[in-house]
């Protein structure tokens, strides 16, 4: 479930950083990538130099925003 909503597989999911930090951290032994397999599901890492990701259309929950004081201080007690 994201964002309140039910998905079902199969899943996309688009990472922002270096393509081949983020492709050995997935694919290295014991990751992500080998755990998943060893409950026999598929798992395809692609790698790219470009990524488009469409602006979220929904609302954001504002229950627990805050202004910053000047001091930076609030939130914490003596």
């Amino acid at each position: 479930m994201v964002n309140g909503k039910r998905f079902a597989a199969p899943f996309i999911i688009y990472a922002i950083g270096d393509p081949t930090t983020l492709y050995n951290a997935l694919t290295m032994r014991g990751g992500v990538v080998d755990v998943l397999s060893q409950w026999k599901i598929n798992v395809t890492v692609q790698m790219s130099e470009k990524l488009l990701i469409e602006k979220y259309t929904g609302t954001i929950p504002t229950d627990y925003l805050s202004t910053p004081t000047a001091t930076g201080e609030e939130g914490s007690e003596g």
